[in-house]
Parts: structure tokens; C-alpha cells; sequence
């Protein structure tokens, strides 16, 4: 009899722990498929907010020291101006308003908003001739254009 008891009580311990374990399994993958899909969504969202950023170049110039140039946001989302990365020939030159590199929006509140033009400008020791720069936003969208030295 003792035997019988002895059969039972030790299957009972490992069903238990087998519930445990499975449990255990569900509740991390349950945490796991959330972070997942937490992450999925903050992907898309991005994703959309970078298809809807459009940015255009109106114009740049330079004086040998400092060159300038205006960008416009033809998009459909608000943009912050000092999450802006500015090159020149593929050289990285700054971020705005970080340093030597001065952003200003129209409304001076430093987001881009739809419709908003935003000048860029930095000094540059550049001798005549043409140069390639280029702004990059938030969302990886950029826009770029020729800076004419004379």
C-alpha cells in the first residue's frame, strides 16, 4: 500500500512541476510576443512618419567663410529642427544647434512644421566653386542641394 502511495505521490510532484514549467514557458513568451509586437508597431510608425517627410532645397550660397542654404518641409509631419544632421561633399559638418551649425525655423519654435522653410548656416573655409550639402532629418529623409562660392 505504501508502495501504491508512494507511485502516486511522486507522479503528482513531477505533473505539478510539469504545470510550473509550461507556465513559467507561457508567462516569457507572453512578454516576449509583447516587446515583439511593441517593437513591430514602433516600426511602422516610423516607417510611415519617414514616407510622409518631404523635404525641398530652395537655395544656398557662401562667402568663403560661412555658407547658407534653406530647406522647406513639403511633407505632412512636423519635424524638430535640432534633430537635423547637416553635410557638406558627404563631410558631416553638425547637427543643428549643436555647435557651430545655427538652424532657425520661420516661427523660431525649432519644429518644422508642413509648409515651414528652415535656413541653415555655418562657417565653412571654402574656396570658389561648387559644393554639395545636404540636410538629413529625424526620420532619415533628406534633401540636398549646390552651394555656389564665388
Amino acid at each position: 500500500m505504501v508502495r501504491g502511495f508512494t507511485n502516486t505521490m511522486s507522479t503528482l510532484i513531477l505533473f505539478i512541476g510539469a504545470v510550473l514549467a509550461v507556465s513559467l514557458a507561457v508567462s516569457a513568451m507572453t512578454v516576449m510576443l509583447k516587446e515583439i509586437h511593441n517593437a513591430m508597431n514602433q516600426k511602422t510608425e516610423v516607417q510611415t512618419l519617414k514616407t510622409l517627410t518631404v523635404l525641398e532645397f530652395i537655395t544656398g550660397s557662401g562667402d568663403g567663410n560661412y555658407m547658407w542654404f534653406y530647406i522647406k518641409n513639403i511633407g505632412k509631419t512636423n519635424l524638430d529642427v535640432n534633430q537635423f544632421d547637416v553635410f557638406v561633399d558627404t563631410k558631416m559638418v553638425g547637427v543643428c544647434n549643436e555647435g557651430n551649425v545655427i538652424c532657425i525655423d520661420q516661427n523660431g519654435d525649432y519644429t518644422l512644421v508642413p509648409g515651414e522653410v528652415l535656413e541653415i548656416n555655418f562657417p565653412y573655409p571654402a574656396t570658389s566653386g561648387a559644393y554639395t550639402v545636404k540636410a538629413v532629418s529625424q526620420y532619415g529623409t533628406s534633401v540636398e542641394g549646390q552651394v555656389v562660392v564665388p
